[in-house]
């Protein structure tokens, strides 16, 4: 019987953290202002932590990352390939592999798992390889290579991962300025006044925002 290799069932990392919180934000502060027709900087800690708050906001979302972050999952094992009938006289090898969430993904740091004696080791860049054609993004063998064995363990297998927009100049403008509405939407509602006038306006200024982020809003095409 003739084994042929395809690709086909996934392994999503649990616990995903954030171990690097990205040092910029794809709006300025000047960007900001302008948005508001704000010509006085008194209000800039306010904006800044406006604008932060705003690209976490979207981020959560669209469950995506726009300025360069570094994650970390675990999975308590690696993929496992499994054969399935191929044609009435051969087997096909549909590979596993593991789905990186937040994407865009720029890069792989690093994958460390626990060996069967329970000894945490580093596993070589030559036994896996990054498919961001995929989207979200793919961990996937390299040819002719094999996942080690792994300790049963809940976080046997670490991943660390680099994603987002390596500058804002790349990040889309409907993103910027979904941020830019919801710090407008921040900044205006902080007042009772505001707040009064908001409260019919709020559903539907939401979805304005929502749909600026829909084109860019992580799904998985298997």
């Amino acid at each position: 019987r003739s084994v042929s290799r395809s690709r086909g069932n996934l392994v999503r990392l649990h616990d995903v953290k954030i171990t690097t919180q990205p040092t910029a934000e794809p709006v300025k502060l000047t960007e900001a202002r302008d948005y508001l027709n704000l010509t006085h900087t008194a209000d800039d800690a306010l904006l800044t932590s406006l604008i932060e708050d705003a690209r976490r906001w979207t981020e959560l979302h669209a469950q995506r990352t726009w300025m360069t972050t570094v994650y970390e999952g675990a999975s308590r094992y690696f993929p496992r390939g499994v054969l399935l009938p191929w044609g009435s006289d051969g087997l096909r090898v549909a590979d596993e592999f593991f789905e990186l969430p937040r994407g865009p993904v720029q890069s792989i740091t690093s994958i460390t798992y626990l060996d069967t004696a329970g000894t945490r080791q580093t596993l070589a860049s030559t036994v896996y390889e990054l498919n961001t054609n995929h989207f979200p993004a793919r961990l996937e063998l390299q040819y002719d290579q094999d996942w080690p064995d792994t300790a049963d363990h809940w976080s046997a297998v670490l991943v660390t991962w680099v994603a987002g927009y390596a500058s804002a100049d790349d990040v889309p403008e409907s993103v910027k300025s979904a941020i830019k509405m919801l710090v407008h939407h921040y900044y205006d509602d902080r007042n009772p006044e505001a707040i009064k006038s908001a409260a019919n306006r709020n559903d539907a200024y939401l979805m304005s925002v929502k749909s600026k982020l829909a084109m860019d809003r992580e799904r998985a095409f298997v």
